[in-house]
């Protein structure tokens, strides 16, 4: 089955896809205010960039997995028809 009517392979792109937005979110912020002003060192400023799209990504990635196994049926053979 596949899930949305997308082709096979749809987490990675959709995973990569929220990466590459909240990395750009993250670069208009820097751009427009900088993070100096907040007294960040860089290497505290990149820590908290890889730390919140590692966060998003797994956030996205395993939201994604649970609608794929929902709509796939793996939660049915699992707990049984009519339970749940």
């Amino acid at each position: 089955m596949n899930p949305f009517g997308l082709r096979q392979g749809w987490v990675l792109p959709a995973i990569l896809f929220t990466l590459g937005a909240s990395a750009a979110i993250a670069l208009l912020i820097w751009a427009l205010f900088g993070f100096s002003g907040w007294g960040f060192e860089p290497h505290m400023v990149v820590a908290i960039l890889f730390g919140s799209l590692l966060t998003v990504a797994l956030t996205v990635g395993l939201t994604l997995l649970m609608i794929h196994s929902n709509r796939s049926g793996h939660d049915d053979e699992a707990s049984g028809p009519g339970q749940g």
